[in-house]
């Protein structure tokens, strides 16, 4: 709970399976052993879910969650109709979207709105310490602009589809294996990784699209039998079998510099083993880490490697308030 939030709730949703998971959710929050929350719903259940919140207004912040087509569409409507909006990434998942999000972005600062992504990776403290030494002169040093075969920035994550929560699946709803609905594996946890990469160099700083070229990108899928799916989902009804694009390679050059991007959803994880973050980023004096995997017992951890030859101390220089351009890299063509 928070003490400048109210504790009444109003939900607006179709009445469905997904309604029910989510007060589900906060009934196990309510009712948890330590530090219950003391959440008070009034539930909205019924087609035109949205329109009836613009019109009855029960409060003035909106948090958008779950399905992905046609997110952006709620949250232009809630910034016309003078509302501020937290939205879970990704609020678009179709570039033919891309109007609308600059649309609801224009909307919301000419009305004195906030329309907010949380972004969660920016809260985890291993990122945020990463992102005071990456800009730390003494002791980073300057940002190494990198190659296509060592980039400046390397991201790798893995996630797992099926994942057992008190010896049972964790069940996932049958319309997250719909990258028409969901989206594709970048645009999961792809984009908290595209985030991180502009939110450790630069710090502050607004990315235009002038600053990013895209160098290759591939993509790829997890096969997933009929029962796969029936265990993870708890439906019955499923073809034989499913190519789910949700793995994503993409490399691309931010203000000069190369990054490059690894997402992948495997099935299930190993015994004792969990989701796996890799975040390498390399400067002159060292190259710093975040590492999440089974030689840190899956728990993120940070690593400052000094780079051969650097000396240790010396005169202190001024701190970076962001960087501009590494350097400039040549046009390169799209791979697939």
């Amino acid at each position: 709970m928070h003490r400048d939030v109210a504790s009444t709730v109003h939900v607006y949703a179709p009445l469905g399976p997904d309604l029910l998971a989510h007060l589900g959710r906060i009934a196990g929050f309510n009712h948890r052993r330590d530090h219950p929350t003391a959440w008070e719903l009034e539930v909205h259940a019924g087609l035109g879910s949205l329109a009836r919140l613009l019109r009855e207004r029960p409060g003035n912040v909106v948090v958008l969650s779950g399905r992905n087509r046609g997110k952006i569409d709620a949250i232009l409507a809630a910034v016309e109709a003078g509302l501020h909006v937290l939205a879970d990434k990704p609020w678009v998942i179709d570039a033919a979207d891309l109007p609308k999000l600059q649309q609801a972005l224009e909307v919301a600062d000419h009305k004195g709105l906030i329309a907010y992504d949380i972004m969660t990776e920016r809260y985890e403290i291993t990122s945020m310490l990463q992102r005071e030494l990456v800009n730390d002169p003494d002791t980073f040093g300057d940002l190494e602009p990198g190659s296509p075969s060592e980039p400046a920035v390397f991201m790798k994550s893995v996630h797992y589809l099926l994942k057992m929560v008190a010896g049972a699946p964790n069940r996932r709803p049958p319309w997250f294996f719909d990258v028409e609905v969901l989206g594709e594996g970048l645009t999961d946890v792809g984009t908290h990784l595209v985030d991180l990469a502009m939110w450790l160099l630069f710090p502050g700083q607004a990315i235009a699209r002038a600053d990013v070229e895209l160098l290759a990108a591939r993509r790829w899928p997890t096969v997933l039998s009929q029962s796969d799916l029936q265990r993870v989902t708890g439906e019955a009804s499923f073809p034989d079998r499913l190519d789910y694009f949700c793995n994503t390679e993409v490399s691309y050059a931010l203000r000069g510099a190369y990054v490059e991007l690894d997402i992948r959803w495997d099935y299930e994880a190993g015994p004792g083993e969990g989701d796996t973050h890799l975040a390498v980023v390399r400067g002159s004096r060292s190259t710093i880490e975040v590492r999440q995997g089974q030689g840190t017992n899956f728990r993120a951890g940070l690593t400052v490697v000094p780079r051969p030859g650097t000396a240790r101390g010396g005169p202190r220089r001024p701190r970076s308030q962001g960087r501009g351009a590494a350097r400039a890299i040549p046009r390169r063509r799209c791979g697939r």
